[in-house]
Protein backbone atom coordinates (compact mmCIF):
# COMPACT_ATOMS: atom_id res chain seq x y z
CA UNK A 1 0.00 0.00 0.00
CA UNK A 2 2.52 2.57 -1.14
CA UNK A 3 1.90 6.29 -1.45
CA UNK A 4 -0.63 6.61 1.36
CA UNK A 5 1.57 8.84 3.49
CA UNK A 6 2.06 6.30 6.29
CA UNK A 7 5.77 7.03 6.78
CA UNK A 8 5.22 10.79 6.60
CA UNK A 9 2.52 10.57 9.26
CA UNK A 10 4.64 8.32 11.49
CA UNK A 11 7.63 10.67 11.22
CA UNK A 12 5.47 13.70 12.00
CA UNK A 13 4.03 11.99 15.07
CA UNK A 14 7.45 10.87 16.28
CA UNK A 15 8.66 14.49 16.16
CA UNK A 16 5.64 15.85 18.03
CA UNK A 17 6.75 17.47 21.34
CA UNK A 18 4.19 15.49 23.36
CA UNK A 19 5.32 12.19 21.87
CA UNK A 20 9.00 13.08 22.35
CA UNK A 21 8.21 14.09 25.94
CA UNK A 22 6.72 10.67 26.63
CA UNK A 23 9.03 8.39 24.62
CA UNK A 24 12.21 10.52 24.39
CA UNK A 25 14.59 9.07 21.82
CA UNK A 26 12.99 5.63 21.99
CA UNK A 27 11.10 5.79 18.68
CA UNK A 28 12.82 3.82 15.91
CA UNK A 29 11.97 3.16 12.26
CA UNK A 30 12.91 0.04 10.31
CA UNK A 31 12.37 -0.55 6.61
CA UNK A 32 10.36 -3.68 5.91
CA UNK A 33 9.95 -4.77 2.29
CA UNK A 34 7.21 -6.95 0.85
CA UNK A 35 9.46 -9.99 1.33
CA UNK A 36 11.40 -9.03 4.47
CA UNK A 37 14.50 -10.64 5.93
CA UNK A 38 13.02 -11.10 9.41
CA UNK A 39 16.27 -12.24 11.01
CA UNK A 40 18.07 -9.18 9.67
CA UNK A 41 15.32 -6.84 10.85
CA UNK A 42 15.28 -8.40 14.32
CA UNK A 43 19.08 -8.08 14.50
CA UNK A 44 18.85 -4.38 13.57
CA UNK A 45 16.10 -3.84 16.15
CA UNK A 46 18.17 -5.49 18.88
CA UNK A 47 21.25 -3.43 18.08
CA UNK A 48 19.29 -0.15 17.94
CA UNK A 49 17.48 -0.79 21.22
CA UNK A 50 20.28 -2.44 23.20
CA UNK A 51 23.24 -0.60 21.68
CA UNK A 52 25.18 -3.85 21.31
CA UNK A 53 25.45 -6.55 18.67
CA UNK A 54 22.56 -8.97 18.84
CA UNK A 55 23.17 -12.44 20.26
CA UNK A 56 23.13 -15.48 17.99
CA UNK A 57 19.49 -16.42 17.62
CA UNK A 58 18.43 -20.03 17.02
CA UNK A 59 15.68 -18.90 14.63
CA UNK A 60 13.20 -16.07 14.07
CA UNK A 61 10.97 -17.26 16.93
CA UNK A 62 13.94 -17.25 19.33
CA UNK A 63 14.86 -13.72 18.18
CA UNK A 64 11.27 -12.61 18.72
CA UNK A 65 11.18 -14.01 22.27
CA UNK A 66 14.54 -12.52 23.24
CA UNK A 67 13.59 -9.12 21.80
CA UNK A 68 10.35 -9.18 23.78
CA UNK A 69 12.33 -9.91 26.95
CA UNK A 70 14.74 -7.06 26.17
CA UNK A 71 11.86 -4.63 25.72
CA UNK A 72 10.21 -5.68 28.99
CA UNK A 73 13.39 -5.02 30.96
Amino acid sequence: MGGGGKTTLALALSNDPQIKGFFGNNVHFFTVSESPNLEGILDMMWEKIDGRKSPEFQNVEDAHIQLQQLLIL
